[in-house]
């Protein structure tokens, strides 16, 4: 495993099936660590081309399809360009807006988008973890699973990190077993739950 790796605990299981879901990491941002001598800055956030959503960020930024980027994320030009020659931002998002953007980046992720895909380990096939090896890359990701209860997270890679995977909330069903029932009478019901995996 790299210097930076994202170990997912709380695997998912894949719709109707006993195998457990590949998780797949897209880098958003690019970080710098800042300051050390600066408590209260720990992180910068850059968009350049290296981001898989650095079209549509721009786009979005931009207003070109009549959308705005989700509240709380900022996106600020610099005067600079990477090695692509595609402008840098400087970008932040506001930990309250965090789940907002990832339901808004997994909304209108393109299919283009290239992923690190996470390992087929024996650990994972036990259910324990997933693992997902970002190389030298530090970053902002997005985590993507195909599972049944699949739930967008967004982590900052800047080390070896450990994320447990959310899931759906438990789905209640309550129905009436006699719908002919009149005042004073009981009334027999059956409650159905599915409960995700915690």
């Amino acid at each position: 495993v790299s210097a930076y790796a994202i170990t997912v605990t709380n695997p998912q299981k894949k719709e109707n099936s006993s195998q457990y879901a590949t998780y797949t990491a897209y880098k958003i941002f690019s970080l710098v660590k800042g300051n050390e001598e600066d408590p209260d800055k720990t992180y910068d956030y850059t968009l350049d081309s290296t981001s898989c959503a650095y079209d549509l960020l721009v786009k979005d930024y931009n207003k070109e399809d009549g959308l705005s980027l989700p509240n709380g994320v900022t996106l600020t030009p610099t005067t600079g360009t990477d090695n692509n020659g595609k402008l840098i931002y400087n970008a932040s998002v506001t930990f309250d807006n965090a789940t907002t953007f990832a339901n808004w980046l997994q909304t209108n992720k393109d299919n283009n988008w290239v992923g690190i895909v996470s390992s087929i380990d024996e650990d994972q096939k036990n259910g324990d973890t997933a693992t997902i090896d970002v190389g030298n890359n530090q970053g902002y990701y997005l985590i993507l699973n195909d599972g049944a209860n699949a739930v967008p997270n967004l982590t900052t890679v800047d080390d070896q990190i450990t994320i447990r995977d959310k899931s759906t909330a438990p789905s209640i069903e309550k129905t009436v077993d006699d719908s002919s029932v009149e005042v004073g009478q009981t009334v027999t019901y059956t409650i159905k739950g599915q409960v995700p995996r915690s």
